[in-house]
C-alpha cells in the first residue's frame, strides 16, 4: 500500500513539472561563443527622499532609466551590453549601452518661500549599437557602428536641461540652461581612437579623429516682481551635423558639413551664431553675433587646415597665386639718387581769368612749371663711387688739380738743381 501511495505521488510530482520548463534569465540576450560577456536588459530606479518640519520641507529625487531592447554577442571577448539593441560580433573589450536618461531634482519651502533646482540629462536613443571586428570600443545611445576600428569611443547625441527656481514675497526668480546636439548615426570604419559625439559623423581609414555635431544651448534667466518682468536670454546654434573623415590623420570636426580627406592636422567647424536679447516691461532689445554658416568646409590632401564657419575649401600653394585679372599692386617709385636733383612737375591747374566784355567768364590754362630742388653737397667719402661734381664745376675742378699737379713738378726739379 505505501510503495502504492509513493509511485502516485511520484507520477502527480513529474506531471506537474514537466509544465515548467526550463528556468533562464531574460531572453532578450544572446551570447554564442563569447568569452566574459555581461548583459543587462532595461533598467530602471527612481529614488528619492523627503523631509519636513515645521514651517520646513525638502524633496529629492533621481530617476534613471536605461532603454530596453535585446543584446547579442558572437565571437567576442570582454563585452558588456546595458539596455538593448546592443550587437558585437568578433570583438574584444566592447562596452555597449543603449540610451540613458537621469533627472534629478531638489525643492525646498520654508516660510512660504520656496527654491527648485532640477539638471535632467539624456543620451538620446538612435537605435542599435554594432562592434564588428573592433578592440576597445565605447558605444552609448544608439545609431553606433565600429566595423574594423581599435579605440573608437561613439555617443549618440546628448542633452542637458538645468533649471533653479525661487520664488518668495510676490516675487520670482528663474534661471535654466538647456543645452545639447543634434543628429544621430556614428560610423568608425578601420580607424583608430576616433571619437564621435552627436550624429552623422563617419570616419574610414583614419586615426585620432574628433568629431562632434554642433551644440546649441539657451540659457535664460526671468525675474519677476511687483507687476514687473526681466527676461535675459542668449541662445546659441544653430545646430548641425555630418562630418566626414576619411583616410585623415589627427582632424577636428564640430557643427556638419565637414568634409576632410587624407588630410593630416585638419581642424573644422561650422558657424556658430549667438542671439542675445533682453525683454522689459513689453520692451525687447537683442542682437545676432556669429560666423555665419556659410556653407560646408572641405579638405583635402591638405596638412595644418583651420576652416571656421563654413564655404571654406583648402588648396595647395600652387592655386594660391595671383589669379588672372588681378590688379597689380602699385610699383613704388625709387628715391633718387643722393647728389642728383629732384624734379618736381606739378599738374596743370585751369586758372580763372576775367571776365569779357560780354560779362563772361573764360578760362586760362597756366603751362606747368618744373622746379629743380638741389640738395646739399655730400661729402665724397660718404658718396663712395659719386663724383662730388658734374658739368662746368667738374671742368674748374680738374683745371686746379693739373695746376697743382705742374707746381709739384717744378718744385721737384728746382730742389734737384739746388742740390746738384
Amino acid at each position: 500500500m505505501r510503495r502504492t501511495f509513493v509511485g502516485v505521488a511520484a507520477v502527480l510530482c513529474a506531471a506537474a513539472l514537466g509544465h515548467a520548463g526550463t528556468a533562464a534569465a531574460d531572453s532578450g540576450n544572446t551570447a554564442t561563443g563569447s568569452t566574459g560577456v555581461a548583459q543587462v536588459g532595461a533598467v530602471s530606479a527612481s529614488p528619492s527622499a523627503s523631509t519636513s518640519g515645521n514651517t520646513a520641507t525638502a524633496d529629492a529625487s533621481a530617476p534613471v532609466s536605461t532603454g530596453g531592447g535585446g543584446n547579442d554577442t558572437t565571437g567576442s571577448t570582454g563585452t558588456t551590453q546595458a539596455g538593448g539593441g546592443n550587437t558585437s560580433s568578433g570583438s574584444t573589450g566592447v562596452v555597449q549601452s543603449s540610451a540613458q536618461s537621469v533627472d534629478p531634482a531638489t525643492s525646498t519651502t520654508q516660510a512660504n518661500q520656496t527654491a527648485s533646482a532640477s539638471a535632467p540629462v539624456s543620451v538620446a536613443d538612435g537605435g542599435s549599437n554594432s562592434a564588428g571586428n573592433s578592440t576597445g570600443v565605447a558605444q552609448v545611445g544608439g545609431g553606433n557602428t565600429s566595423s574594423g576600428s581599435t579605440g573608437a569611443v561613439q555617443s549618440s547625441s546628448p542633452s542637458a536641461s538645468p533649471t533653479a527656481s525661487a520664488t518668495g514675497a510676490n516675487q520670482t526668480a528663474t534661471v535654466s540652461a538647456p543645452a545639447g546636439s543634434s543628429g544621430s548615426g556614428n560610423n568608425a570604419g578601420n580607424s583608430t581612437g576616433a571619437v564621435q559625439v552627436g550624429g552623422g559623423n563617419a570616419s574610414t581609414d583614419s586615426t585620432g579623429v574628433a568629431q562632434s555635431s554642433s551644440p546649441a544651448a539657451s540659457p535664460t534667466a526671468s525675474a519677476t516682481g511687483a507687476n514687473q518682468t526681466l527676461t535675459v536670454a542668449s541662445p546659441t546654434g544653430p545646430a548641425a551635423s555630418g562630418n566626414d573623415a576619411s583616410g585623415s590623420t589627427g582632424a577636428a570636426q564640430i557643427g556638419g558639413g565637414n568634409t576632410a580627406g587624407t588630410s593630416t592636422g585638419a581642424v573644422q567647424a561650422s558657424g556658430v551664431n549667438a542671439s542675445p536679447q533682453a525683454t522689459a516691461g513689453g520692451t525687447t532689445a537683442g542682437t545676432t553675433a556669429g560666423t555665419g554658416t556659410g556653407g560646408s568646409n572641405s579638405a583635402t590632401g591638405s596638412s595644418g587646415v583651420l576652416q571656421l564657419g563654413g564655404g571654406g575649401s583648402s588648396r595647395s600653394l600652387a592655386s594660391a597665386a595671383t589669379s588672372p585679372g588681378a590688379t597689380p599692386a602699385p610699383t613704388a617709385t625709387p628715391a633718387p639718387a643722393a647728389g642728383t636733383p629732384a624734379v618736381t612737375a606739378p599738374a596743370a591747374t585751369p586758372a580763372a581769368g576775367p571776365e569779357s566784355t560780354l560779362g563772361a567768364s573764360k578760362t586760362q590754362t597756366s603751362t606747368p612749371r618744373i622746379t629743380v630742388n638741389r640738395s646739399p653737397r655730400v661729402s665724397p667719402a660718404i658718396t663712395a663711387g659719386l663724383l662730388p661734381f658734374t658739368g662746368a664745376s667738374l671742368l674748374w675742378w680738374l683745371l686746379a688739380a693739373a695746376g697743382l699737379l705742374l707746381t709739384g713738378t717744378a718744385t721737384r726739379r728746382s730742389a734737384r738743381w739746388t742740390f746738384d
